[in-house]
């Protein structure tokens, strides 16, 4: 993620992306852990409870770490190149209020 511009540029690699809002424990998190070599797939997790996003951040930190025995960690970036830049935590809400709402998506830079 771009700090100054706060934009995610994903790896060519990456076809599809599933943002899920109200994360918490996170199912699809669940399953990119469990499926080692899965790197088609960006997640966005939103959530705005402290007790649920940091806990969320710290599974999305070591999802993108070298966790694969026999692989070298490099101190100056021990990041997996098929697994960095996949998933994010983000502590925000979309709304005042708990519940549900509807979002458009269109195609288009600001979409």
């Amino acid at each position: 993620m771009d700090m100054k511009t706060g934009t995610i540029q994903f790896p060519p690699d990456v076809t599809s992306m599933i943002i899920d809002i109200g994360a918490r424990q996170s199912d699809y998190l669940g399953t990119l852990e469990n499926s080692p070599e899965e790197s088609s797939i960006a997640l966005i997790l939103i959530d705005p409870l402290p007790e649920s996003i940091v806990p969320l951040q710290q599974r999305a930190a070591n999802y993108a770490m070298q966790n694969s025995p026999g692989k070298k960690r490099s101190p100056k970036d021990p990041l997996d190149d098929q697994k960095r830049d996949r998933v994010f935590a983000i502590h925000a809400s979309m709304g005042p209020n708990e519940g549900t709402a509807e979002f458009q998506k269109a195609v288009g830079g600001a979409c």
